[in-house]
């Protein structure tokens, strides 16, 4: 298991340099940056919100990146909460109070399509944004399951921009695409169901 500082050490190591503490730091974060949208295993969650009766608005999670699924809890189950649009939510929105049945998202909070008539608990399943390394003994699944692919992308940046080494570039590069290569294939066996799909034409 590696840290932010591991990382730091290992790049300074590949490089070669002494004199580039920061640039490392910095393009380390730039690359956890450029990847937090990918979807792997270590950055998906899920997590309960209440819903309070007479209102429409739910506060979202703060580590919020995409929406999976939102569902509200009835007898105990789950039952799916259609995604709309803001003016299908909004405009369409009953005067009476109600069970939701759709939502979307805005401002950072869930708008339901109506004014709930009691209290609910909504389960969300969504990717999130994992918390920012700052110390060296900090880590999370970017320092734990993607390291290869966090180093790589950083060299490759480094060598470009600021060591001005085309060539080494070029190679950080495709050791970047193979690093992500092996996550994803590594997430796709996590995920496989093992059986395979039929696709018709």
């Amino acid at each position: 298991m590696s840290t932010y500082g591991a990382m730091q050490s290992r790049v300074a190591d590949d490089l070669n340099r002494t004199d580039l503490t920061s640039q490392i730091q910095q393009n380390l974060l730039l690359a956890i940056e450029h990847y937090k949208n990918e979807r792997f295993w270590f950055n998906e969650t899920n997590s309960t919100a209440s819903a309070t009766v007479s209102s429409a608005q739910v506060a979202a999670p703060s580590d919020l990146l995409a929406i999976d699924k939102l569902y509200i809890v009835i007898s105990n189950k789950n039952i799916e909460l259609i995604p709309r649009s803001l003016n299908q939510v909004v405009e369409f929105r009953p005067t009476n109070n109600g069970r939701p049945r759709a939502f979307c998202y805005y401002r950072d909070q869930f708008e339901l399509d109506r004014k709930c008539d009691t209290a609910y608990t909504l389960n969300l399943y969504y990717l999130k944004q994992l918390a920012a390394l700052s110390a060296s003994s900090d880590t999370n699944g970017w320092t734990t399951d993607a390291e290869d692919l966090i180093v790589f992308h950083a060299e490759k940046k480094i060598y470009a921009n600021i060591i001005k080494d085309a060539a080494k570039a070029f190679i950080a590069e495709q050791q970047e695409k193979d690093a992500l290569q092996a996550v994803r294939s590594l997430r796709m066996a996590r995920t496989s169901s093992g059986y395979t799909v039929a696709h018709y034409l």
